[in-house]
């Protein structure tokens, strides 16, 4: 479970002073990490399979500097996102190969894609990282698994 706080995306951040992993007051470090905007549309991705049109996504990336961390905390933190992503597109490279290269009904391809398609998801949710962010549209949603970080958070970037 995650303890979600939503921004405008425009907005400028402000992280309390506490290791978003181990909660240690004053860590000895801050991390950069990045996050890609959210402008996937399943329905788009599902009609152009169907079709054998192009589907063509931009999904820009946006860095979140001075994530407080401590040394070790923030290797851990950008391993853990870095795996994320590596099977985030692992998943949706395979999904796609075997949707289009399997000679199986369409149904079939359509269920393998979906579930190719969502299983980043579910890992991340079977293993949250401490530090999370979601972007889409024009709001980015910041998720802690800590309450207590989640909260200091909120009193700094009330708006």
């Amino acid at each position: 479970m995650t303890h979600d706080i939503t921004l405008p995306l425009n907005q400028k951040i402000i992280f309390p002073a506490i290791c978003v992993v181990c909660e240690k007051e004053n860590p000895d470090s801050k991390v950069e990490l990045s996050f890609l905007e959210s402008k996937f549309s399943a329905f788009e991705a599902t009609t152009s399979l169907l079709t054998a049109s192009t589907y063509h996504v931009e999904n820009p990336s946006h860095s979140v500097k001075g994530v407080p961390a401590c040394k070790e905390c923030a290797q851990r933190l950008k391993s853990h996102h870095r795996w994320l992503k590596i099977i985030s597109y692992a998943s949706w490279s395979l999904g796609i190969v075997l949707a289009i290269f399997l000679p199986i009904e369409i149904w079939i391809k359509i269920i393998i894609f979906a579930l190719f398609l969502i299983l980043p998801g579910f890992v991340s949710v079977i293993f949250p990282t401490a530090f999370n962010l979601t972007i889409s549209k024009d709001m980015m949603t910041f998720e802690f698994t800590s309450k207590k970080i989640a909260d200091k958070f909120r009193k700094l970037n009330q708006t």
